[in-house]
Order: C-alpha cells, then structure tokens, then sequence
C-alpha cells in the first residue's frame, strides 16, 4: 500500500436518509505502509430516535447512545483524524456522504480523495458476482467479532486490503487503487467503462434498479455529462443519493437534438412512470377551464376532467390545469387580478350579487349591469396567456434536427399535435419510429416553446397537402429518402 496513508472508515447510522437520519456509531482505522498506526472509535448520540429495525441489525438501542457525544461534540477530532488520508469505506459513497453532510451540518467544510472497496474487489477479483462485504468475509476467511457494528465492519475492510494485496501482489493492487479512485464518482453496481462510453450527444437516459424496475428518466443535449452529474452530486442531493444507491444499470437512446430528447423523455415519463420522476406522479386526467355562454350573453366558465383535449374543442378551452385545486386556485387569482365575477367563474355559489360586489372587484355582470361586450373582453384578456395558444401555421408543419449534418429527426406538427416522428441519416435509411396522433398537454408546452421562439423558425416548414400526404403514409416505406430530401429544408 506503498507510502499513502488510508482511513479505513465505517459508520451505523438511524437510517438511509441523508437529510434526516444521523450516525451512531463511527470507527476509523488509519494505516500506512499497511501496518494500523492510529484508531479512531465512537458511538454517537444522534439526538433522534433509533428504529427498531436498526438496533435488531446493530444492537445499538437510545439508551446505549444516551451519554455518548454527539457529531459536534467529535468534529475536530474527526476532521483532524481524517485529514492528508484516502477516505476507504466499503460501498464508500455512503460512509462519506453521511460524514461530508454531519461535517456540512456544523458548518465545517470537508473533503477528501475516496476509496471504495467493494468497487476495487470488483475490478481485482472480477469472476466473482458478489462484492458485499459478508461476501468478502466469506471468501476470504475474514474474522469479524462484531459484524455490523463499526469497529467490526471496519477491522473486516481492513483484513481484505490485506488480503487482497497479499493475493494480487502489490503492483496489480496500486493499479486496481489507482483505477477505482478514477473511478469513484460512478456507482459501485455499474461498469464504469460502460458509463465513461456513453455518447455525448442529445437523447434521454434511463436508471434501471437491480430488478429491471425503471428508476429515472432524463434527457439531455450531451449524454454521458448528464449521467455523470447525478452521481458527483450524491453528496449533497438526498433523492441523488437514493438513486447512486439503486442504480444498477443505465441506458440511452439517442436523439437529433434537444427538442427530440424533451419530447422523448416527456413520453417515456408518462408510459413508464419512473419512481424519480416528480412528472411521473402527476395525474393523468386533466382539468380544462371550458368558456360558455350565459342565457344573457355573458361569458362564463365550467371545469372540467378530461383524458385528453380534442383538437377540434381546443377554441372552446381557456386554460388546462393540473388538479381541481390548481385550477380553482387560478381562477380566484384571476378573478381577483381582472375584476372578474366569481360567480360566472364558477367559484361562488350565491343568489343574488357576489361577494365581490361589497370589494369593488365586480362591476355587477352578476346582476346584469355590467355591459356585456366590456366584461367578456376583461374575461378573454384574462385568460389570454393561459389558453392553449392559437396554432400560428394554416396546416401541418414539419420541425427537422440535424446532428453533425448527418444523422436527423424530422417532426411532423399539426394544431400542437405530434403526428410523427421519421429518423434519417446520409446514407440513404430513413424510418417512421412514432406515430401519436393526439394532443399531449406537455408536448404541447414543449412545442409551443419551441415554434414561438423565432430562433427556431429556419428549422420549421409548413406543408402543402401534397407534402403533407407523402409524409403521413402508414406503408412499411412510406416515404423515400429522396422525397424526405425534396420536401425537408
């Protein structure tokens, strides 16, 4: 282990939450030249309760930590312990984002080149499958008096570097060090020549659990840099760290450019419904603000839930929530903001004049005093910038990304709709990959962003029907590369 000095750590703690669980127990083994020169032991009063199921695991109860120090009370003499070391810990992004976030709480900075071991077994000892550490233990006929326990699990690290060294030789193992600490960023269940491979284009990327279930999805315009970023923030980021945890594969699909990945990953969300993704918890059916029209000429307006918004209501629409409550909560404000009545915005239920009335936030369409054409035109400037936005083309457009001048997307768009989705590349193939067919409330954020922004309009060209026919074809070929190229810009 040449001259380096390592601090073989490990830690118990009340749970696996960064921002609420706390250590309890914390052992740190310095060693130089391969021979222990220093130890560092403590239980740790956490100031929070101790499940049940942590003390059946550790044996550590509330009342063994009662008169321990806490974190605060050992900060210096950790910080000093641990200083011009290597941080070694079995699964070591674990160990040292809890102690970087304890150090962080006390307002005392921290950091510190890391060592993983369980990540270095897997790379010297690669024909195993199993690189926990009862799985180490059991290979290589490591005592642990204490499993479990800090000091024990800690001692255990310390008896497979040994080993480890001793078996490999000391070349191969400062290699295997070398290797992993390059490596440490990556969670230990992925292969990190896998991720370092990934493409750095535009696309969206997929975190996939030890069981196939789906983890994330995201999308980005450089790939492997994105991927990257969720595990150096592990530290920090309580969500980050859960999934560094779980990830036990990752996949990409590449796109054209970043308007493909956003409507891509807004798909995925949807059909697959990962557990990280905030969008994936959301609603399916939406709420849509409809306008009508009173028996005395006054606009007025309904809620209502709705799968999906038909092309052919989208004029009859003067805003899509979320939820009830979201959309309830706006129509207060907007009335409020634009002296609206509440009562033909269907938030008050009274006889007579509305609440309203008594604020001087009404002019009494109500009661029919207000005139008619000057209260709907407050009703449509109100709910001008919330209304699904007027589709500025007369027909279908076609939305084209290149990347590299080679490979491309080419979108097919009509009244906000996504009709299809055709991959090209220079050499002559061309493929229909998706057919939608249908109005997506965040496609259509998406795209609407997108079409408005007049940086994007060299991108966008509006189809002639004959055009328009060649493209929307359901044969297998149903359009040649060189229609594409007649047709594209």
């Amino acid at each position: 282990m040449n001259n380096q000095v390592f601090c073989i750590v490990d830690i118990e703690t009340t749970g696996c939450g960064l921002l609420h669980d706390r250590i309890i127990d914390i052992s740190a083994i310095k060693v130089k030249e391969g021979k222990i020169i220093a130890t560092f032991q403590s239980l740790l009063n956490p100031n929070t309760y101790i499940p049940s199921s942590i003390t059946n695991i550790t044996g550590i109860s509330s009342d063994d930590v009662k008169y321990a120090p806490s974190f605060d009370d050992i900060t210096l003499e950790l910080k000093y312990f641990l200083e011009s070391s290597i941080f070694v810990a079995h699964n070591a992004r674990f160990d040292y984002g809890f102690i970087k976030n304890e150090f962080r709480r006390v307002g005392v900075p921290f950091s510190s080149p890391v060592l993983c071991t369980a990540r270095l077994s897997k790379y010297l000892f690669p024909r195993y499958r199993r690189h926990n550490l009862d799985a180490i233990i059991e290979r290589f006929d490591i005592k642990c008096e204490a499993r479990h326990r800090a000091c024990g699990d800690a001692k255990a690290t310390y008896d497979f570097l040994m080993k480890a060294s001793e078996k490999v030789g000391s070349k191969k193992f400062a290699e295997g060090v070398k290797k992993v600490m390059g490596d440490r960023a990556i969670p230990v269940n992925l292969e990190a020549a896998k991720i370092r491979s990934l493409p750095e284009t535009p696309g969206v990327y997929f975190f996939y659990g030890k069981d196939g279930e789906v983890l994330y999805v995201g999308k980005s315009k450089n790939l492997r840099t994105r991927v990257m970023s969720h595990f150096a923030q592990h530290h920090s980021v309580q969500k980050e760290m859960r999934i560094s945890q779980a990830v036990h594969r990752v996949e990409v699909e590449e796109t054209a450019g970043e308007l493909g990945a956003l409507l891509l990953e807004s798909s995925h969300i949807k059909n697959m419904s990962p557990l990280y993704n905030r969008m994936s918890r959301r609603v399916k059916k939406l709420v849509v603000v409809r306008k009508t029209l009173t028996e005395y000429g006054y606009l007025a307006v309904s809620l209502e839930h709705i799968d999906t918004v038909l092309l052919d209501d989208l004029q009859n629409i003067l805003g899509v929530y979320k939820s009830l409550t979201q959309a309830k909560q706006s129509l207060k404000k907007i009335g409020y903001d634009h002296e609206l009545c509440p009562k033909l915005l269907g938030i008050e239920k009274t006889k007579g004049a509305c609440f309203y009335i008594q604020l001087n936030k009404c002019g009494g369409a109500c009661l029919g005093t207000e005139e008619k054409l000057t209260y709907n035109k407050k009703v449509l400037t109100a709910f001008k910038y919330r209304k699904i936005k007027t589709w500025p083309y007369e027909g279908p457009v076609m939305i084209e990304e290149k990347r590299n001048n080679e490979n491309g997307e080419a979108f097919i768009v009509d009244n906000w709709c996504l009709l299809t989705v055709i991959k090209f590349d220079d050499g002559g193939e061309c493929e229909q990959v998706r057919q939608d067919h249908a109005f997506d409330y965040d496609a259509y954020k998406i795209l609407a962003r997108y079409i408005m922004n007049p940086i994007n309009k060299r991108t966008i060209k509006p189809l002639t029907s004959t055009e328009y026919k060649a493209l929307i074809n359901y044969t297998e070929n149903f359009v040649t590369t060189e229609e594409l190229v007649t047709i594209s810009l």
